[in-house]
């Protein structure tokens, strides 16, 4: 028993931690928008469509949808936004995006909850984005998703 707690153990601190990283280039819709009386709030749908790069084989594209309630133009108050993407070798994957507090911060998370292929890899990892809104809609979005070594070798192995 002690043999199998230190085997635990040691595979539990000898895992690597790594970084999957991804920038992300696209544009955005606020559409559908229901101001509230108070004339501070807004409700609205926002969609996207963007391309993508990683630091591994993985490149492609996503589509997003979902709603955005803010306040004073910044603040989020809640969001719910699916993203759904493909790469260049089929593989498809959804993630979600819940809440972003400051808008005007440009910082946003995420989690993958569906994939397939190495995307299937990535299944609930926690990741985390950097963006910078431009005129008409266009953005730029670095995201980086902490992983082990290992889940970054099995991704690539999908490329052989």
């Amino acid at each position: 028993m002690k043999i199998v707690f230190c085997l635990i153990l040691f595979l539990t601190f000898n895992s690597k931690s790594a970084e999957f990283t991804i920038s992300v280039g696209g544009k955005g819709n606020f559409k559908d928008i229901i101001n509230f009386n108070d004339g501070i709030e807004r409700y609205g749908i926002f969609t996207s469509e963007n391309t993508f790069t990683t630091n591994t084989y993985l490149y492609g594209s996503t589509v997003c949808s979902g709603g955005i309630h803010m306040k004073n133009e910044t603040e989020i108050r809640n969001q719910y936004i699916i993203c759904k993407g493909e790469s260049q070798d089929g593989h498809t994957f959804i993630r979600r995006h819940t809440n972003v507090k400051d808008f005007s911060a440009g910082v946003d998370s995420f989690e993958y909850i569906e994939g397939t292929g190495p995307w299937k890899e990535l299944i609930g990892a926690k990741c985390t984005g950097a963006f910078l809104n431009m005129k008409r809609g266009a953005f730029l979005y670095n995201v980086k998703c902490k992983v082990t070594e290992d889940t970054i070798k099995r991704i690539n192995h999908f490329a052989k």
